[in-house]
């Protein structure tokens, strides 16, 4: 390998993603899926490098009025990630809802929230 190559090697997302502690995946075509891998054979990498991947980061959105109104009829119980206590949506405004009492933006219900699967209480993007 010459410093060109290992340059290459050491600018390569996938290479500098699994030494920063980024999970690494590999589209296994038996199961025609994304397999997360622990550790990566840089062989069989260097071989098919386009099997490899940084895993895409997971994107929510906060919920739309709409949305909110949803989830509050269905009476589902929230999780607050700091204080751990559970409580339903009361009231849906444009501005927000209110849970348990406590009145909260779309934005701020998905990052203080979460969904009984303990997801974000948003909306999952698909890109």
């Amino acid at each position: 390998m010459n410093q060109e190559q290992l340059y290459s090697l050491l600018t390569d997302p996938v290479v500098a993603g699994f030494a920063n502690g980024q999970p690494i995946e590999h589209f296994d075509i038996i199961q025609s899926k994304w397999l997360r891998l622990k550790d990566i054979d840089l062989d069989a990498y260097m071989e098919s490098p386009s099997f490899y991947r940084v895993r895409p980061e997971t994107k929510y959105r906060p919920l739309t009025h709409a949305e909110a109104a949803g989830l509050m009829a269905s009476g589902i119980l929230l999780t607050n990630r700091g204080t751990k206590k559970k409580a339903s949506i009361d009231v849906v405004r444009v501005d927000g809802v209110s849970v348990g009492g406590h009145s909260v933006t779309y934005q701020s219900l998905m990052e203080r929230y979460t969904l009984p699967d303990g997801s974000p209480c948003g909306v999952l993007v698909n890109e």
